[in-house]
């Protein structure tokens, strides 16, 4: 239920259209302003001062806000479709869940921003946020969003041509058919993504993550991938499991809300290419991996007991706090690859102090390639790493009772 707008601020606001069209009457001026659940459609907002001001629930599809102060601004579950933010300040802004279809965000400032509670709180920086927003066919063109959460996003034929994203977090967002060309995307988060269709012409995706995403189909012309944790060509794999593949990149990119998780206990998965997949919290439970590719693979918190990982490539994987229990790394190359710990975290999504760490129990290392390898505080009881090579690998703080080595260890 929408409240009803008070007069005062019916009034207020009619002021400001004669500012903005006239420049007389009084600019409006809402700076921490409670605009929550109300019906304020077509209304003109061009240049008014709305720093931090909540508009939580309100209807204000094809409102303008163009040049506005929105600085802080909060837009959580509002319906906005047609909505014109050109040119805003909207630093550290919340969109989350909000409809956003048709809106214009040209040349916008979405960058994070210094927010200053109002008690004692200690000030923070807040980046701007449209996770699960739906911004169909928006145009955000030569806008500034690095560093923004987009995550799963909905931006199907959105225009996004010379926008900035660097850093920005984008996994699992709907991208299809949208317009790309020269888009700034240097280390942004595209895990999971869907860039169906999409024209990416020019654009910069260095050392972006771009694990379970299909390049096949956009458009990668003068595309520049330097760096960037990506499969340069076609993938086959057997259809069901490239079925669970798809249904457990879902699963991770909805946080369990949707998809489900991908289970290969016992399956012979020796030799595929199942390198640059983002596969966290999979079961390969007493799975065959013999020769499998898993280069630049994030396979975190996943459940390895017993399975055969002889001759597997798994170079620069992040395999952190994953449970590799009497499993067989013989002769594989696991060079710089991440055995680390990971930080345990409570249901609010806060750090508790405490760390998961890598379970390497009665493992096999027998002539693996270790090289540079983070190893540390993992638990390595009983492990065998005879002749191989951990040359750089940092093993502080691991678990090493029982573990074996030999003469042709090289450390």
């Amino acid at each position: 239920m929408y409240r009803q707008v008070p007069s005062v601020l019916a009034r207020e606001m009619m002021e400001h259209v004669k500012y903005v069209r006239a420049r007389t009457g009084r600019r409006f001026m809402g700076r921490d302003g409670d605009f929550t659940n109300l019906m304020l459609n077509n209304v003109v907002l061009d240049d008014a001062v709305l720093t931090a001001a909540r508009f939580c629930g309100s209807s204000m599809t094809a409102s303008s806000f163009q040049g506005a102060d929105l600085f802080g601004a909060d837009f959580t579950k509002a319906l906005l479709d047609r909505a014109n933010f050109d040119r805003c300040d909207l630093r550290g802004a919340i969109f989350q869940f909000a409809r956003l279809s048709g809106s214009r965000f040209v040349e916008a400032d979405l960058r994070p921003g210094r927010i200053v509670p109002t008690d004692d709180a200690q000030a923070f920086d807040r980046a701007a946020n449209f996770d699960d927003a739906m911004l169909i066919a928006a145009n955000l063109t030569g806008s500034r969003l690095d560093g923004a959460s987009m995550v799963r996003a909905k931006m199907s034929e959105a225009e996004l041509v010379q926008a900035s994203l660097g850093g920005a977090n984008l996994k699992g967002a709907i991208l299809t058919g949208a317009n790309l060309t020269g888009a700034k995307l240097h280390k942004a988060i595209l895990d999971g993504a869907d860039l169906t269709g999409a024209k990416l012409r020019n654009a910069q995706l260095t050392e972006a993550s771009l694990r379970n995403v299909d390049l096949t189909r956009c458009d990668l012309t003068g595309t520049d991938l330097t760096g960037a944790v990506c499969l340069r060509g076609e993938r086959v794999l057997p259809e069901g499991v490239d079925a669970s593949i798809r249904q457990h990149a879902e699963w991770i990119s909805s946080d369990g809300r949707a998809g489900v998780r991908a289970v290969f206990d016992g399956l012979d998965l020796s030799g595929l290419d199942l390198s640059c997949l983002d596969l966290s919290g999979a079961s390969f439970k007493a799975t065959k991996l013999d020769g499998t590719n898993l280069r630049e693979s994030r396979v975190m918190l996943a459940d390895f007991t017993g399975a055969v990982l002889a001759n597997a490539r798994m170079s620069f994987a992040d395999i952190s706090g994953s449970n590799f229990a009497q499993a067989s790394f013989v002769r594989a190359v696991l060079d710089r690859a991440q055995f680390g710990s990971v930080a345990i975290r409570n249901p609010g999504g806060d750090a508790t102090g405490r760390r998961w760490p890598t379970v390497l129990t009665d493992a096999d290392f027998t002539e693996a390639s270790l090289a540079g390898t983070f190893l540390r505080d993992a638990n390595c009881t009983g492990a065998r790493f005879l002749r191989a090579n951990l040359t750089g690998a940092d093993m502080i703080g691991c678990v090493l009772d029982g573990a074996q080595f030999d003469q042709g260890t090289r450390r």
